[in-house]
């Protein structure tokens, strides 16, 4: 394989062979990542990218690499003599494979049949086309996570690595001086939109101190569900003979929720509700009015998205949120909001579906 330098005002040429690579140091590689997000996405589909630390890094120390994979880079050089956090994520990436070969990257970014495919920007907040999940993690207890001394007063933080909007850290409260079997009981959400680049990383730190203890870094897809064992590892990234953590986790994908008092309303008055908020979308009526026999149930329904063309002039089509029961008025006041367009015009709009020949 050969590289092709990227440094100064250089950058990746897309007409290489498929065994060339171009090679960015990583202040090069962050400048493209803002500039050109969906340019740099669709190169790498075709194109081998290396991107390597930049020589101000006098100390070997190491950026977060989850970014660069994020935008397809497949090849994020580290400084090896440097065991950090950025390594520990480097290692947990290349685990789900045996720590053999290529790791295949998330469908968005190859997949044409993705409703995503070439829209997907790591910067962006929101992602119509990707299902976000909600993430319940309660961190219960500890088992011998300070083996040089069993009287440190320690506590765990949580942390979810991956794309910026995704990125976010909790602790638990401290334990007073009890290291072998310390019981925090605490629970944790977080909101993931990007789950197949999401890392959660596991710190039990001396609160004294706060010095690491133990740590572990698993790629939140490989987390099993319900209560675990997660067996931690030393600051360098060796495994620690007694040392666990005792957690419970449990994902569930996002849903739309209902007004449970919800009724039947005019056209109108439907209108304006749907233009303050598309999420409150209007449940049938028998189900309205059986949840109100229990209204601190709120009623939920599975999310779909919708292709919609034509909503605006720049886009080949615009991904709508939608349930089972959303009907074609629901559906146009969506699309309305996203061209910017009063609700007060829906009427002069239809929906057509495509339907293939043989259904």
């Amino acid at each position: 394989m050969s590289s092709f330098s990227g440094g100064g005002k250089q950058r990746p040429n897309a007409n290489h062979p498929c065994y060339q690579c171009s090679s960015l140091n990583e202040n090069t590689a962050k400048k493209l990542c803002r500039k050109q997000p969906h340019a740099l996405v669709a190169h790498t589909e075709t194109q081998l990218v290396r991107t390597y630390p930049a020589g101000m890094r006098i100390d070997s120390s190491n950026f977060n690499p989850v970014i660069f994979w994020a935008f397809g880079t497949q090849m994020v050089a580290l400084n090896y003599q440097t065991e950090d956090a950025a390594l520990h994520l480097n290692a947990a990436m290349f685990e789900q494979n045996g720590r053999c070969g290529y790791v295949l990257k998330p469908r968005v970014m190859w997949d044409r049949t993705h409703m995503m495919y070439r829209r997907f920007n790591p910067w962006d907040k929101e992602f119509d086309g990707l299902h976000s999940s909600h993430l319940i993690l309660g961190v219960i207890s500890g088992q011998y996570v300070c083996q040089s001394n069993m009287a440190s007063s320690t506590y765990v933080e949580v942390e979810v690595v991956g794309i910026p909007v995704d990125c976010n850290k909790q602790k638990t409260k401290v334990i007073q001086r009890n290291a072998l079997n310390p019981i925090w009981n605490d629970t944790f959400f977080f909101q993931v939109m990007f789950r197949d680049l999401a890392f959660l990383r596991f710190s039990v730190l001396d609160a004294g101190t706060s010095h690491l203890l133990a740590q572990r870094v698993m790629p939140l897809k490989c987390l099993r569900p319900g209560y675990r064992h997660v067996r931690l590892r030393s600051s360098q990234n060796q495994p620690l003979s007694l040392a666990t953590l005792f957690v419970y986790s449990r994902t569930e994908e996002e849903s739309l929720d209902y007004d449970a008092g919800a009724t039947a309303e005019n056209g109108d008055a439907a209108a304006s509700r749907a233009k303050a908020t598309v999420a409150a979308l209007r449940p049938r009526r028998e189900e309205a009015a059986a949840s109100k026999k229990d209204s601190t149930v709120p009623l939920k329904r599975r999310m779909f998205f919708l292709m919609v063309h034509g909503v605006v002039p720049d886009e080949p089509y615009t991904i709508l949120k939608i349930t089972q029961e959303s009907t074609t008025q629901e559906v146009v006041l969506q699309a309305l909001q996203k061209a910017g367009l009063g609700a007060e015009r829906a009427q002069d709009y239809i929906l057509v579906e495509e339907v293939a020949r043989g259904w």
